[in-house]
């Protein structure tokens, strides 16, 4: 049987703990306000899964592929393609030897208020979302500018 990815274990055990307090709760028979417990049992499970992301160094990017991800490193180059808008950010290396590429295309480049090939070059970044590949190289596509933030 295959081995579950990094991560992927993680919210798989996330996901079990919460249900299991989940039926817990609403198994008692004796406790006041079942339904508002519940409800609020069941929103903070779901917030904590959704915002607990496996954070990686860009470098680890090929150990997961198809997972979601916080992966963050420095923008060593940028590109722009003049015929789409799109931007790719170069993450750990130069191209073609980049550990990672963050592909924004042009209807999220109009969600930053500097261009992002500009607010993030030569910068720390981390960057949120599934990790695929193109061309044989790792990348994540930005769908919404939040993804990406400057670390700290």
């Amino acid at each position: 049987m295959a081995q579950p990815k990094a991560g992927s274990k993680f919210y798989f055990d996330l996901w079990q703990i919460c249900l299991n307090v989940v039926l817990f709760t609403f198994n008692l028979n004796k406790m006041k306000h079942k339904v508002s417990r519940l409800i609020i049992i069941s929103m903070v499970c779901i917030f904590q899964a959704a915002y607990a992301q496996t954070r990686i160094e860009a470098k680890e990017a090929p150990r997961h592929i198809k997972d979601t991800v916080t992966a963050c490193g420095k923008v060593y180059s940028t590109k722009v393609i003049q015929s789409t808008g799109m931007v790719l950010l170069n993450i750990g290396g130069y191209y073609p030897n980049q550990d990672l590429t963050v592909v924004i295309k042009a209807a999220v480049v109009k969600q930053f208020k500097t261009p992002p090939n500009i607010e993030f070059s030569n910068g720390q970044v981390c960057i949120t979302g599934a990790i695929t590949i193109f061309k044989g190289k790792p990348e994540i596509i930005i769908t919404n500018s939040q993804q990406i933030k400057k670390a700290s």
